[in-house]
């Protein structure tokens, strides 16, 4: 696990933690983006640029777990 942060569905930062720094700090940006760009319901699970991406939406907030490893899917998700 890189990054995990919580976003309000705006996309103000409301908790960031790098734990790995092996990611560059846009990576709340990209995610939104992606989000915002897909119609509909988007997958839990998404990669972009080798980045894996695992997120929950709870409320009005966005749960998003990053790293740049192959992780138990699973195991992430329970965690969130």
């Amino acid at each position: 696990l890189s990054q995990l942060f919580i976003l309000s569905l705006r996309g103000d930062v409301i908790i960031s933690r790098m734990f790995r720094g092996d990611l560059p700090r846009g990576t709340n940006d990209i995610f939104l983006r992606e989000i915002k760009r897909v119609k509909g319901d988007h997958p839990p699970i998404f990669n972009i640029d080798g980045i894996n991406y695992f997120y929950l939406k709870r409320s009005s907030l966005y749960v998003v777990a990053t790293t740049r490893f192959n992780v138990s899917a699973s195991l992430i998700l329970d965690m969130l």
